[in-house]
């Protein structure tokens, strides 16, 4: 399915983080558990990186939303939406839809 879309993947949270110091991105779509840096802690140094703040998250887990909650405690402020997998591409489009809505303003 073709949306309009560019996307750039990462194979875990460090080389996440490491596409991000490259490049700009509008959204960030990360999962809870990741291997080496977990999203937690993603979104933990995205929070405290002077540019990657302005960026919204979108978290998928599998765990489910309360289980996320508690793992992110005070950073859950930062996430912009929690989508439990199997996530649907629907709710995923809107999800972004609405962050780049929300950061256009």
């Amino acid at each position: 399915m073709e949306e309009g879309y560019h996307s750039i993947m990462a194979s875990n949270g460090v080389e996440a983080l490491k596409r991000l110091e490259e490049i700009h991105a509008d959204v960030v779509i990360t999962d809870l558990v990741m291997p080496d840096l977990g999203g937690a802690e993603l979104v933990r140094h995205m929070a405290n990186h002077p540019r990657m703040k302005a960026i919204p998250i979108i978290l998928l887990t599998g765990s489910g939303r309360q289980k996320a909650l508690e793992e992110l405690g005070d950073r859950a402020r930062h996430v912009r939406a929690i989508l439990t997998k199997p996530v649907k591409v629907d709710e995923l489009l809107t999800s972004v839809e609405a962050a780049l809505a929300d950061g256009s303003r």
